[in-house]
């Protein structure tokens, strides 16, 4: 493990790394006789894909208001919801 991330941090340094096509698998969809297409990275392509989100994701975080809730860490859909209803209600809590 550590002689492939020593190698990955060379090419990534020499500017060499080139991401591999992902393998691409089917899998059933629940109640469907459909399928839904899924796509799996290579192990070294989602370590440089995890190293790269944990580099910019502070960098763009510091940046979002703190009504911004679209695909950030710790806030949901549910949380956005919350806000809408604490609006709505007001402190009293009723519509």
């Amino acid at each position: 493990m550590t002689r492939m991330f020593d190698e990955l941090s060379a090419d990534l340094k020499a500017g060499r790394w080139r991401p591999m096509p992902a393998r691409r698998v089917f899998i059933p969809k629940p109640g469907s006789t459909e399928q839904r297409a899924l796509s799996i990275p290579t192990v070294r392509d989602r370590i440089v894909q995890t190293a790269a989100k944990m580099i910019l994701e502070p960098v763009f975080e510091a940046d979002f208001l703190s009504c911004s809730f679209g695909f950030r860490p710790g806030r949901g859909v549910h949380d956005a919801l919350q806000v809408l209803i604490d609006e709505c209600c007001g402190a009293g809590g009723g519509w």
